[in-house]
């Protein structure tokens, strides 16, 4: 796992000059039982400004920690007199394992942070109480509802049009995804957006089963329907010449079964002579009916466009 950070923290204030950083580790841990705690999901790290780790306040550290957990911090909760931190905030060596200390509460406690990276190398723990290991509540879901209503009848089940729809949504990134705009000189919270321009003969749709980010990962299960024949997407497509025969079919589909540390694929396949489908699991080839080609398990669909272009050797 790689993290790509600026090795400058940008000032506060305008019209200083970023600061060298120093990049720290950052783990979770949730109470299990009583006392003993265990750790979830992936490590990330939190730039500090190297020339304050001699001497900065327990108040400005966990600030700065604290902006990489604030997506597990439900709403309601604000950094004041009256409000006790969500989690405790603690440091262990840079295996995870070893206590060092824990970092006060008070918040102009002053910590030497530099001598305590000196003697152990470390890393900082957030301990959360609960028997369970908190999730994000800042996430997006997976699937977003239609923000377009294209004269489709809406559906509690998402389907892969939805999906196109939410690919091709204008969003605007949060303040953590800032980029650092050269005219202005501050950090700016962009707006992205992605268009299809031109679709190929063979179109291949990967849905996201697997969701990854610094400090979470999951294997997701939605059911997403999609047609086995007739998948139209002009309406996706920005060029007026690609939205000539924008009309797919499908002909394979790829599953998975199991969660993030280990699961079995299969196919479902439709055999081009005799309009059949046919299940590939292993070594075993089956047939299978067209109504249980749609499941939860499906991974990548592959569709062919119903009137193939000519291509030009």
């Amino acid at each position: 796992m790689a993290y790509c950070i600026p090795s400058r923290v940008p000032p506060a204030d305008e019209g200083k000059a970023p600061a060298p950083s120093t990049l720290l580790e950052l783990r979770q841990q949730y109470r299990k039982k009583k006392d003993k705690y265990e750790f979830f999901g992936s490590p990330s790290v939190v730039p500090v400004v190297t020339a304050e780790t001699r001497n900065i306040t327990a108040g400005t550290l966990r600030r700065i920690v604290h902006g990489s957990l604030a997506g597990f911090v439900k709403e309601g909760w604000r950094e004041n007199e009256q409000s006790k931190w969500p989690y405790e905030l603690a440091i262990f060596d840079s295996a995870g394992k070893n206590f060092v200390c824990n970092i006060p509460e008070e918040p102009d406690s002053v910590v030497d942070l530099n001598e305590i990276m000196h003697k152990t190398g470390v890393c900082f723990v957030a301990r959360w109480p609960d028997d369970k290991a908190p999730k994000r509540v800042d996430d997006k879901p997976a699937v977003h509802p239609s923000a377009k209503d294209k004269g489709r009848a809406k559906s509690s089940v998402p389907t892969v049009l939805d999906c196109f729809e939410a690919f091709s949504e204008e969003e605007t990134l949060r303040k953590t995804e800032a980029w650092y705009c050269n005219k202005c000189k501050k950090h700016q919270c962009a707006n992205k957006k992605m268009d299809l321009f031109m679709l190929s003969d063979i179109l291949i749709v990967h849905l996201k089963r697997f969701s990854y980010n610094k400090l979470w990962r999951e294997k997701l299960d939605t059911f997403v329907d999609f047609p086995l024949e007739g998948l139209d997407l002009s309406d996706f497509v920005v060029s007026e010449t690609g939205k000539t025969n924008a009309v797919f079919d499908l002909y394979a589909v790829s599953n998975h079964y199991g969660g993030l540390s280990g699961g079995h694929y299969t196919a479902y396949c439709k055999n081009l002579i005799n309009g059949k489908w046919y299940n590939l699991d292993d070594g075993h080839v089956s047939g299978v009916s067209p109504d249980k080609v749609k499941t939860a398990a499906a991974y990548v669909l592959f569709y062919a466009r119903r009137k193939p272009r000519n291509v030009v050797a």
